[in-house]
């Protein structure tokens, strides 16, 4: 497991400076959550996000504000998918390190820092926010769980892994089985057919990891599955050392034979030149995999409708500098936007038609306090920040007349619509179908928008606007014609 993930770690650690960029925008800026003020490790653990019944959920620790025992609370906040905040609680004791979701609850692994409850639980979280069920989770002394998670969390690899009614959790020794109805824990020894069977994400990456390349992306939609990670293209020389300087031939060691390639070797700075991979799969079939030489890594993928969004790292060998975005890209491998407003991007979770993503920038605000309620030197202000999919709204007209409506709209929008027939015309029937060839229900010329574009079908037919005029006239002839039979019949009886 340590092979894939720890050759990377440093190249994402660091937090830099990144220059806006403008791109089409094919994913649109939706909303953010407040500004959250922590350390760059807290930053690390303690914000989390998931989406969970159309919306998302996140939660953080706020340092200022702290229990009886010295522990930040944990604030947990519910959002639907408009950003409009439909639920808070706060958590005390405890401070979540990592949740997921299912249809039903948010499972979130906790670390209780009291000495009378100290160590991990694993936490079914309803949609009220309210911790309805509480599993202690036994972990041995040397048995590592925050280090296994922070090279999950820094790599975006998914780590709380939901099947059936268990959740697993990846440890340095184990991979933890817990029943998510009794919360009985089953330690799995961490053989190639475990980690494939729980952590199948996990053994394909390590499949297609090879001398140069290393995959630690995974999202499988459908028949499509991406990978993400980077290919290591060679060494980019340095100078000997900082304190030598020039090259090799120019140092010390050149100049004194007695230093054999032993000593000068560890002298000699080797930088891999790293180059962002991509790799895409339809079913077993390798239908693309590129190289990108704008790029360093790729990591944390998700597949939404017809693209892919990434997080993107470039690493700049003069300066050392790191340069971290978002990147989405078409089926085809093909770059079409980059999100580049914050100075760096830490995690990256999807709906169907949109992400959040934590921003971070630092900040001098003085608003991060160590434990000796001193400021802190690395204070960073985050938001999580949310980008949707536009979905478009096709008309398709039989007959004579028109649909006034928007022609894109969001996941759950309120839509409006207003038939307009021509002269002569009145509306007949109206469909509205989805993609997917599902049809949506309207109601008062409203729908809600759907997860895939829609088009709205109306056939507007011929008014007869004579109609009453006909009727009238075919009465009046009715009688004439029987008051003429009835003279008629008279005379001839007379």
């Amino acid at each position: 497991m340590k092979k894939i993930l720890l050759p990377i770690i440093s190249i994402i650690v660091f937090f830099i400076y990144i220059v806006p960029t403008h791109a089409e925008n094919t994913f649109k800026y939706d909303w953010k959550t407040n500004s959250e003020y922590l350390q760059a490790d807290y930053t690390m653990f303690y914000n989390n996000n998931t989406y969970y019944q159309k919306g998302y959920v996140t939660s953080t620790i706020n340092l200022e504000d702290q229990d009886d025992n010295g522990i930040p609370k944990t604030y947990i906040y519910r959002y639907n998918i408009q950003g409009e905040m439909i639920k808070t609680n706060i958590i005390e004791s405890k401070m979540i390190l990592s949740m997921t979701s299912n249809d039903k609850y948010i499972i979130a692994l906790m670390r209780n820092y009291l000495s009378t409850e100290e160590g991990y639980y694993i936490a079914l979280i309803n949609e009220e926010l309210e911790i309805i069920k509480e599993y202690y989770l036994p972990v041995d002394d040397n048995e590592e769980i925050e280090y296994i998670l922070e090279e999950f969390k820094l790599l975006g690899i998914k780590y709380i892994n939901i099947i059936d009614n268990n959740a697993y959790i990846f440890t340095s020794d184990f991979i933890k089985e817990i029943n998510l109805e009794t919360g009985s824990v089953h330690n799995l020894e961490q053989s190639e057919d475990i980690v494939k069977k729980y952590y199948e994400h996990i053994d394909i990456l390590d499949q297609e990891r090879t001398e140069t390349k290393t995959f630690f992306g995974h999202d499988k939609k459908e028949n499509k599955t991406v990978l993400t990670g980077m290919d290591n293209q060679g060494c980019i020389q340095r100078p000997v050392s900082s304190e030598v300087g020039g090259t090799l031939e120019d140092s010390i060691f050149a100049r004194y034979p007695i230093f054999t390639d032993s000593y000068i070797t560890p002298y000699v700075a080797c930088n891999p030149d790293y180059k962002a991979l991509l790799k895409i799969y339809d079913n077993e079939d390798i239908v693309l995999e590129k190289t990108y030489e704008e790029y360093s890594v790729f990591s944390t993928p998700h597949i939404i409708k017809d693209y892919i969004v990434t997080i993107a790292t470039k690493i700049d060998y003069d300066t050392y500098n790191f340069q971290i975005s978002v990147v989405i890209l078409d089926m085809q491998g093909n770059i079409i936007q980059e999100i580049s407003e914050e100075e760096f991007y830490l995690s990256l979770v999807a709906g169907p038609t949109s992400f959040m993503t934590l921003g971070s920038n630092s900040t001098t605000e003085n608003r991060c306090y160590n434990e000796e309620k001193e400021m802190a030197y690395n204070c960073f202000k985050n938001n999580n920040i949310v980008y949707y999919l536009p979905l478009s709204i096709e008309t398709k007209i039989e007959g004579q007349g028109t649909i006034e409506v928007t022609n894109t709209a969001r996941y759950e929008e309120l839509i409006k619509y207003y038939p307009i027939p021509e002269d002569n015309y009145q509306l007949e029937t109206i469909n509205i179908i989805d993609s997917q060839g599902n049809e949506i229900s309207y109601n008062n010329n409203s729908f809600t928008m759907p997860e895939n574009d829609v088009t709205i079908v109306a056939t507007f037919n011929v008014e007869n606007p004579k109609t009453g005029d006909i009727s009238i006239i075919a009465t009046i002839t009715i009688m004439l014609t029987t008051a003429i039979i009835l003279i008629i019949k008279r005379k001839r009886e007379a």
